[in-house]
């Protein structure tokens, strides 16, 4: 499948769109360039028998948004578009959403990764499938390392355990780490590593992956921290950090702590917690992020009540035009850096049932990815050049 081709009026709407956010929100117009998108991927949509064995016969991410429905008028259940109801044993589905991603900003899938220990995977195989492949996706790995629940109950399904060296795990990393399409950053594969404070030795961690992949010949790992902030001592152990946990941190302190201990509880309550998209929004346009290793989160929505039911949180009344929104202060705080540390993550391309997605869906079509590349846009001036210019020989 290629990738959509769209005539010049849109291409020219476009254009106008982002001239008008420059004139009402100050961005800068100058001739700046976006280095990387990262973007959460979620290779939940294949039949894995542990799932099974958990939730039942045949069970993907797509079986919770099928049983999804709908709890306040306000709330906007997507369902999938263009892609349709995929299956990732099909490896060219990755290809296809990268058509979809790369031209609009998304130039790296960030694959979650669940590695429990020593060689105790799960959903490993769309990745290794596109390894094995010949299909153009570039992209990198996300450690997931948390226990898998099951939220409901309060039960473990997979504990997640650490070995005293990495020596498996990298040698498992190895032959991703080498692969053309894999994310470098300063000529080192990126890994993004999800909850650092969980790992028991992360100092020791680092540096037996460092020196494992000098001896593999690469010049060293890129490591991001997720879950981090300005000031945290871990950061001396990466090269980049953020905190995709960040943009729900809205409202007052005793609100939040309220959430908090609700969302702990393993009997249901009335319902989930409702909030509105657009304060989310707000929140996200006050954020600053002086340290230029810092990531910003692009964040288009949030609904896991489709996921967990009661125990879950929607953010009401989401839409493509509060998504665009949601970018003026991120293109300010990334204006001022040097061009390779625009870096920013996508917070997700695919999490369905967690209302936390930029893929074409029924209700919005492909207007989040298409907001995203008014972004490109703003950031990259010779963009919006080279495509008037294809216009006119179109």
């Amino acid at each position: 499948m290629k990738a959509p081709r769209f005539r010049g009026a849109f291409f020219l709407t476009f254009d106008l769109v982002t001239m008008s956010q420059m004139a009402e929100h100050s961005i800068p117009s100058g001739p700046l360039q976006i280095a990387h998108g990262f973007a959460y991927y979620l290779p939940q949509y294949h039949v894995i028998p542990e799932n099974e064995e958990w939730w039942g016969e045949g069970f993907t991410e797509w079986t919770k948004l099928r049983a999804a429905r709908q709890i306040d008028p306000r709330q906007v259940i997507q369902t999938p578009g263009e892609l349709g109801w995929y299956v990732l044993t099909d490896v060219s589905v990755i290809g296809r959403q990268y058509e979809l991603a790369r031209p609009n900003g998304i130039d790296t899938f960030a694959f979650w990764h669940y590695w429990f220990d020593d060689g105790d995977l799960l959903l490993e195989k769309p990745a290794e499938r596109l390894l094995a492949s010949d299909v153009m996706a570039e992209f990198c790995f996300a450690w997931a390392n948390h226990d898998w629940l099951q939220r409901a109950t309060g039960r473990t399904l997979r504990k997640q355990c650490y070995s005293g060296d990495a020596a498996r795990h990298f040698a498992y990393l190895e032959p991703f780490f080498h692969d053309r399409r894999y994310r470098r950053i300063d000529g080192k594969p990126v890994f993004i590593l999800f909850s650092p404070s969980k790992h028991p030795e992360l100092g020791a961690f680092v540096d037996d992956m460092q020196r494992r992949a000098v001896a593999s010949g690469l010049p060293g790992l890129f490591f991001v921290f997720d879950h981090t902030e300005v000031g945290d001592r871990r950061t001396e152990f990466c090269d980049s950090f953020l905190n995709s946990t960040k943009p729900l941190k809205f409202g007052s302190v005793l609100s939040r702590l309220m959430g908090k201990l609700a969302g702990k509880r393993t009997i249901s309550r009335d319902g989930p917690k409702l909030d509105f998209y657009k304060d989310c929004v707000a929140h996200l346009n006050r954020l600053t992020y002086p340290d230029t290793r810092h990531w910003p989160v692009i964040f288009p929505g949030w609904d896991t009540s489709i996921r967990h039911g009661a125990l879950g949180q929607i953010l009401l009344e989401n839409s493509p035009d509060l998504f665009g929104q949601s970018l003026d202060g991120l293109i300010r705080s990334l204006a001022g850096r040097p061009e390779d540390r625009r870096v920013v993550m996508v917070k997700s391309w695919n999490e369905w049932a967690e209302g936390n997605l930029m893929e074409p869906s029924a209700e919005f079509g492909p207007r989040l990815i298409f907001s995203l590349r008014v972004l490109t846009r703003c950031l990259t001036c010779r963009h919006v050049i080279r495509d008037r210019v294809r216009l006119f020989r179109q």
